[in-house]
């Protein structure tokens, strides 16, 4: 068990470091002038993003399979 949270706890903090780079990136880009770099570099972090969403939705089905749980609760 052990392992496997360290592995998930190494995975999150990559995908932290990344996002972190991403925004800075479009900061940087902003700042610049240099506006249509800035929107790929947006792109590139929306994909971050859709990664995220895409990989809590499918541990959420896995859970909900398994378990017979795993629906977040409406707030």
């Amino acid at each position: 068990m052990e392992g496997k949270v360290y592995h998930i706890w190494s995975v999150l903090s990559a995908f932290e470091e990344s996002s972190a780079a991403c925004i800075s990136d479009m900061l940087l880009h902003v700042s610049n002038g240099a506006y249509v770099d800035g929107v790929f570099v947006s792109e590139k972090f929306i994909w971050h993003v859709e990664i995220l969403f895409s990989s809590t939705d499918s541990l959420d089905a896995q859970l909900h399979q398994a378990s017979g749980k795993g629906e977040f609760p409406s707030i």
